[in-house]
């Protein structure tokens, strides 16, 4: 992607057309972690999803569906417990 000019060609401002660039905006610390709130927050929107999207995920598989719906969420349940004990 081209770089910006501070004077549009053609405007007739003259003939230093320097470009500029954006000041980049880093935090000093990197990466930030989440905090214990926003993790517990994840962990339930993974668990709203998975619980209304596993069974038709799951139904299709010859093995699994043997387990039946039951079956599949309580195993869920079961690894969510695990996932927020981690």
């Amino acid at each position: 992607m081209p770089l910006k000019r501070e004077v549009e060609s053609g405007s007739g401002r003259g003939s230093s057309l320097t470009p500029t660039k954006k000041a980049r905006v880093t935090n000093s610390d990197g990466k930030k972690k989440y905090t214990d709130e926003e993790e517990a927050r994840f962990l339930a929107a993974l668990d709203k999803i998975a619980k209304q999207h596993l069974w038709n995920e799951l139904k299709g598989d010859e093995e699994l569906s043997r387990r039946g719906a039951n079956g599949i969420r309580s195993h869920w349940d079961a690894l969510y417990r695990k996932l927020k004990k981690a």
